[in-house]
């Protein structure tokens, strides 16, 4: 059984699948970190990954693939700030400065788009999720990408009205996250690696 994990646009799976289509039913589940139900990262309403090619993730979208989508939405609640880094700061070897200034450059990063100074675990949680989905709390949602909107272009459309209209559900969307479950999960494997250095 093959699970995709995608950590950035959609745009090679969507060429993958135009060129074989028959890719769809080999793969047994995808998890995507795009997208958000509510507020976007690089407008009001779009997030990145999905922002930089919407036509790619309305193809993935519409795959009929079994997809898990986390968003924004519980990716923006799993962060590190400087106070969760402590064990890291301790161990002092090369390893833990290693990973410290990765967790460094994305904070400062971070910092300088929002104002505050702390890691999101976006990709992290993703890859989470593909060994434990119980992470999250998901829903199963008709989830469509907005290609035309002047304002809305890149934004994910989650059919939350209980009812799909606009087509059949065609993922599951996770809408909370166990995430101090998480960040003791990764914090702990991170320590366990860099104490081997």
């Amino acid at each position: 059984e093959l699970t995709l994990l995608t950590t950035a646009p959609l745009t090679n799976i969507a060429v993958a699948l135009l060129q074989d289509p028959s890719l769809a039913k080999r793969i047994c589940k995808v998890v995507i970190m795009g997208g958000a139900v509510f507020t976007g990262n690089v407008s009001a309403v779009a997030e990145a990954n999905i922002a930089n090619d919407p036509e790619a993730a309305r193809i993935v979208f519409r795959s009929g693939m079994e997809m898990t989508l986390i968003g924004l939405d519980v990716t923006h609640e799993v962060y590190w700030e400087e106070q969760d880094l402590q064990d890291l700061v301790k161990i002092a070897n090369g390893r833990s400065a290693f990973l410290l200034q990765i967790i460094d450059f994305i904070s400062t990063a971070y910092e300088s788009l929002t104002g505050w100074k702390r890691c999101v675990l976006h990709d992290p949680l993703a890859a989470g999720v593909c060994l434990f989905p119980d992470l999250v709390k998901a829903e199963k949602r008709y989830v469509d990408v907005e290609l035309n909107g002047e304002l809305t272009r890149g934004m994910t459309v989650v059919d939350r009205r209980g009812r799909t209209p606009l087509g059949e559900e065609n993922m599951q969307v996770a809408l909370k996250v166990d995430a101090e479950r998480f960040k003791t999960q990764l914090m702990e494997s991170l320590l366990a690696w860099a104490r081997e250095g």
